[in-house]
């Protein structure tokens, strides 16, 4: 995603909303920026469908084309479905983790938490990001952090995915189950981004 581009454009061009802020542009706004909006997915070549898909998924995590690149080839080392794997080896990952608790309002504000070091993981302090949690990993919050507004808000009113349990009084999140693909909220085609990254 390019730096400094405005989060509710990319949700118009790519018509995702990864956050609730895209979600309102989104509801206000469906066509595509330009001048008259008309460019749709329909004309577009296979090339071009499984780039438009590809940018939807980084576009939801928040990652780079190395970060994803990434995955994906840690993805292509498991058995199954690779295209299955790889959401659910990105939706593993820490700061998405938080974003799907609802104790945070969008994944960068996840990434700020845990790189200020106020994130633990089965009690150790865990800076990155990217870290990868597994079945049962609890997560825990520092001291300092009670004092966050915005994370208290979250405990209060934020709305958890069924794989995660979220303790509010105690402030804990436990991965507690194993998500099927129909489980996580991502929308794209994987089958094409792994076709994309096979050519």
């Amino acid at each position: 995603m390019r730096a400094g581009t405005p989060i509710g454009k990319i949700a118009r061009r790519l018509e995702v909303a990864p956050t609730l802020k895209a979600a309102k542009v989104l509801s206000r706004r469906s066509t595509p920026p330009g001048q008259h909006g008309k460019r749709r997915f329909g004309n577009r070549s296979v090339y071009g469908i499984q780039l438009i898909e590809k940018q939807k998924l980084k576009f939801q995590f928040m990652l780079t084309e190395k970060a994803l690149r990434r995955a994906f080839k840690e993805a292509q080392r498991h058995k199954g479905s690779t295209g299955q794997k790889l959401i659910q080896t990105l939706d593993e990952r820490l700061d998405a983790t938080l974003f799907r608790a609802g104790v945070v309002r969008s994944i960068p504000a996840a990434r700020q938490l845990i790189s200020h070091r106020h994130v633990f993981v089965n009690g150790r302090r865990v800076d990155k990001p990217s870290y990868r949690l597994k079945l049962n990993d609890v997560i825990s919050f520092s001291e300092k952090s009670k004092s966050f507004g915005f994370l208290n808000d979250g405990f209060v009113s934020g709305i958890a995915v069924p794989y995660l349990a979220v303790d509010r009084d105690q402030r804990l999140i436990t991965r507690s189950q194993l998500p099927s693909r129909q489980e996580i909220p991502v929308e794209c085609n994987e089958q094409m981004i792994v076709e994309w990254y096979s050519r």
